[in-house]
């Protein structure tokens, strides 16, 4: 998905009028594939976090919701 994200990006942000496959071409021409992927880094970084305590709070809820209603009082 990233590479979508960084070519519509630029044809909203510069205003480029040639289409989406001309933007993402040129983008790979002028600045190479690696560029598709520039600001991937921070996005990973605090993506982490976030999967890691919603995992953690999805497997505690479904261990309590998994326990008999009288084994709670």
């Amino acid at each position: 998905m990233f590479p979508i994200d960084v070519t519509r990006t630029r044809i909203q942000v510069r205003g480029e009028l040639s289409g989406f496959w001309r933007t993402f071409v040129k983008i790979v021409r002028t600045e190479g594939v690696f560029s598709l992927y520039r600001g991937l880094t921070p996005i990973l970084i605090g993506a982490l976090p976030a999967n890691a305590a919603l995992f953690t709070v999805f497997e505690y809820t479904k261990e309590v919701m998994s326990r008999p209603l009288l084994a709670t009082l």
